[in-house]
């Protein structure tokens, strides 16, 4: 889930609703948590403040906007944006069963200040809140050994990138591998998970991504699922309790450790249409290595779409990626630099000349191509608090267009303040 980790805050009370109304308004830096005998319910809140400018060709060799993913248009002299605003609660009872519902409204005024009355990927200026998350689970503890059934609206344990919150992240943009056509669910279903103190195992059932039976004049079948499962296993950890997490940074925290992970999942009978259906299958794994300041995440993720229409075609898709982050102290605070290495390739039967980005506002990454990204985060108090600078290179992979053979190209600078409790 997509939400904000921090050091709680923790009052006792029977009166539950009247605390959450006073933790709700109460400005804490860290977590505010409202407990009694049975109940633990937290406050959480997540912010993201971006400001972007980039300079970009198009396939045709003229500008192009990659804020909103438009050819022949000048970008805005420096386009502000929420990237993050996320609020809502999560909790406990008994301390076995687990809930949260968190609402969302990402990518604010990203492609246009104009609120809209929808939330769409194409619409994503918009101003209306919507459900992020909103689950149950019932935790089984044991001496070592913890296992987990939730349902309800989560991210499935699948998909490293999209799975772990970016707030952890030492760049400003996101890792390419976390985008849909990678498969990274986030869906109403059913999941389990067990988890001891080196290895984690889960799977997870859910709708799948586009969810659009009942159509009018379908002759489809019944829209199919999301089958996802994950591995996590500590490889090596020089702690006695081990400390190794999927994580993208450990902010110079001493102590080294190599965590790797696998995953495979499948989207089926996804209809788009009331004559095509689409089937995805996904692969991945990640391997992390925390040596004291030094962070590294390689990952390799690959999907095979094959859409059932009047014809049958194939795209295969495989990205991969290295990253590196060192913590630096710098008084009480700490500054990390860091820099990924992005090769990204939506359709391995074609050499692709297309433009930067995908959708409206444009992704955070670059369609088919390579990519490099140099960046450095400030800390002022960990990951609930800190100011960040990044610089991204992208250069697509050079195919023929209609125009003949180009180049298209974007250099994008990006600050975001961000902040959580």
């Amino acid at each position: 889930m997509d939400t904000p980790r921090s050091t709680p805050v923790t009052f006792a009370s029977r009166t539950l609703l009247a605390l959450a109304a006073i933790a709700a308004i109460a400005p804490k830096a860290s977590a505010l948590d409202v407990t009694d005998d049975d109940f633990k319910l937290g406050l959480r809140l997540q912010l993201q403040v971006r400001a972007e400018k980039g300079w970009a060709k198009g396939a045709d060799g003229n500008r192009f906007d990659t804020t909103t993913n438009t050819a022949n248009v000048e970008p805005d002299d420096v386009d502000f944006s929420v990237r993050r605003a996320r609020i809502g609660f999560i909790g406990t009872y008994k301390d076995v069963y687990r809930f949260a519902y968190i609402l969302r409204n990402d990518e604010q005024d990203k492609a246009t200040s104009a609120p809209t009355s929808a939330n769409t990927a194409v619409t994503s200026q918009n101003r209306v809140p919507q459900t992020h998350v909103a689950y149950l689970a019932r935790d089984f503890k044991g001496e070592t050994v913890t296992q987990q059934v939730r349902a309800g609206l989560d991210y499935a344990f699948f998909n490293g990138a999209s799975l772990n919150s970016a707030g952890w992240s030492p760049l400003v943009a996101a890792r390419a591998t976390e985008q849909a056509r990678m498969v990274a669910p986030r869906g109403v279903g059913v999941g389990y998970k067990y988890t001891a103190p080196k290895f984690t195992v889960g799977v997870d059932m859910q709708n799948n991504i586009n969810d659009d039976a009942g159509s009018t004049g379908q002759t489809r079948n019944g829209e199919g699922l999301f089958y996802g499962s994950r591995v996590e296993a500590i490889l090596w950890d020089d702690a006695e309790k081990p400390h190794m997490k999927p994580q993208e940074s450990f902010l110079g925290a001493s102590g080294k450790g190599v965590l790797l992970t696998v995953d495979a999942g499948t989207n089926r009978g996804d209809n788009v249409g009331n004559t095509t259906t689409i089937n995805t299958q996904a692969y991945g794994s990640e391997l992390f290595v925390h040596l004291d300041a030094l962070t590294v995440v390689a990952e390799a993720r690959m999907a095979k779409e094959v859409t059932h229409a009047a014809t049958e075609s194939v795209i295969g898709r495989r990205i991969y990626l290295i990253q590196a982050a060192y913590a630096l102290p710098a008084g009480d605070k700490i500054i990390e630099p860091a820099v990924r290495l992005t090769r990204i390739d939506l359709n391995d039967a074609a050499t692709e000349g297309g433009n930067y980005g995908t959708g409206t506002p444009a992704a955070e990454y670059g369609a088919s191509g390579y990519q490099i990204e140099l960046g450095a985060t400030y800390y002022l108090n960990k990951n609930n608090h800190k100011v960040a600078f990044g610089f991204q290179h992208w250069k697509s992979e050079g195919g023929a267009t209609a125009g003949g053979v180009t180049n298209a190209k974007a250099d994008i600078v990006r600050v975001q303040w961000a902040f959580a409790f």
